[in-house]
C-alpha cells in the first residue's frame, strides 16, 4: 500500500478543480482511501478463496521447484533459470 501525503494530494486535487482547499477534506480523503484499501483486500481474499488458493501452503504446493533444485552428479545447464520481471518483454528478444 503506497504512502500518500493526504493533505498534499487533496490540495493538488483542489488546485486542478479550481476550488479552495478546506482542511477537513484531507481527513475525508484519508477515510475514503482506507475504505478503498479495505475493499481491495476483501476482494483479493474472496478471489483467492474462489480459486481455492487460500490455504497456507498453496504457494509451496503449486510452484515449480525443478529449475531451482540441484541434483548431485547431474550436469548443470548453461542457463540455470530464465526470469523476467518486465512482463516477459526481455524474453521475447532472445534469438531462437
Amino acid at each position: 500500500c503506497p504512502r500518500v501525503a493526504a493533505q498534499a494530494f487533496v490540495k493538488a486535487l483542489c488546485d486542478i478543480r479550481g476550488v479552495p482547499y478546506e482542511p477537513h477534506w484531507a481527513q475525508q480523503f484519508s477515510v475514503a482511501y482506507d475504505v478503498y484499501v479495505a475493499i481491495l483486500q476483501q476482494v483479493r481474499t474472496l478471489v483467492r478463496k474462489g480459486l481455492h488458493r487460500d490455504s497456507i501452503d498453496w504457494r509451496i504446493l503449486n510452484n515449480c521447484p525443478s529449475c531451482q533444485t540441484r541434483v548431485i552428479g547431474e550436469k548443470s545447464l548453461p542457463v540455470r533459470m530464465m526470469v523476467a520481471i518486465d512482463r516477459n518483454n526481455s524474453l521475447k528478444r532472445i534469438a531462437r
